[in-house]
């Protein structure tokens, strides 16, 4: 059965023109973990390949209630310093941030274009931006040094803004099939349009499972050599560091950081351990794939 029935739809597109439309299917053997593959195993050819499981944990919670995941996103924000980019329908839009402006006042007048509709049925969480500031982001905040090199080049923003997604609920063992319905003109199309992402997302999950994570391998992958970009005389001197800085009491606590480069044939976020974290510790918030 499909919430709300098209009568209701049109009635709830008189309050607003984002209105979420779901069917609810048994989870049987699926998981989070095995539908996240199933979904960007699946996407159609042009598909922009970017997917996110995302946990509903909080506290001392071991397992949350809900798991969210969605992909292939209707549009993606990035920044990095003062430029963002916005990719939209096939087109890369680029933006510059004013200097009285922020990162969030981007995301702000994006999201000011909907007028989004409560249903009762849903969670809090039913669609939005999911993604990552980066630690950087606080610049705009706060007034900082930014002295230390940007080996990393990662965006300080990366939000992705999906149409559908997949709900799961732990405790009643469903999956709730969302579609948030945008109403640009015609309530009736918006409705129509919808009941086809949710059958066509409900078929992609009803395929047979993608050889990968959760399929055993006859041979073992090859080794993949990593190297560290701190090497370990430096990360051992700066650990030193912080104690003395600790111990003449400038600081409480801080965490030392040390990446790592390596280069991957074929590789997902669940290859990388995404899959073993989310099956042995579900309050570590989600998993990003771009």
């Amino acid at each position: 059965m499909v919430v709300p029935d098209r009568e209701e739809f049109v009635a709830r597109a008189r309050r607003g023109n984002l209105v979420p439309v779901y069917r609810e299917i048994l989870a049987d053997r699926l998981t989070p973990v095995s539908a996240f593959e199933k979904l960007t195993a699946t996407e159609e050819p042009g598909s922009n390949g970017c997917a996110f499981l995302l946990e509903s944990a909080e506290g001392g919670e071991r397992m949350g209630r809900y798991s969210f995941l969605g992909s292939n996103p209707s549009l993606i924000f990035r920044s990095k310093g003062r430029q963002a980019t916005v990719q939209e329908g096939g087109q890369i839009r680029e933006l510059s941030i004013g200097p009285d402006e922020d990162p969030l006042t981007l995301v702000a007048a994006l999201l000011a274009r909907y007028s989004y509709v409560e249903s009762p049925d849903l969670p809090r969480f039913c669609g939005g931006a999911v993604g990552f500031f980066a630690y950087d982001i606080v610049r705009f905040f706060e007034k900082l040094p930014d002295n230390n090199p940007d080996e990393l080049d990662v965006d300080d923003a990366c939000l992705l803004f999906t149409d559908t997604l997949l709900i799961f609920d732990h405790v009643r063992h469903r999956v709730k099939v969302v579609c948030n319905a945008h109403i640009t003109d015609d309530a009736d199309t918006a409705y129509e349009d919808a009941l086809r992402k949710i059958e066509a997302l409900i078929a992609r999950l009803r395929t047979p499972h993608p050889a990968g994570l959760l399929t055993p391998t006859a041979s073992e992958p090859a080794a993949v050599q990593v190297e560290s970009l701190f090497p370990r005389p430096e990360y051992e001197a700066a650990v030193e560091r912080c104690r003395d800085y600790i111990l003449a009491g400038d600081a409480f606590q801080i965490v030392t950081f040390a990446s790592s480069s390596g280069t991957f044939a074929t590789v997902n976020g669940l290859d990388l351990g995404g899959g073993l974290l989310l099956r042995t510790n579900y309050s570590a918030a989600g998993l990003m794939s771009l």
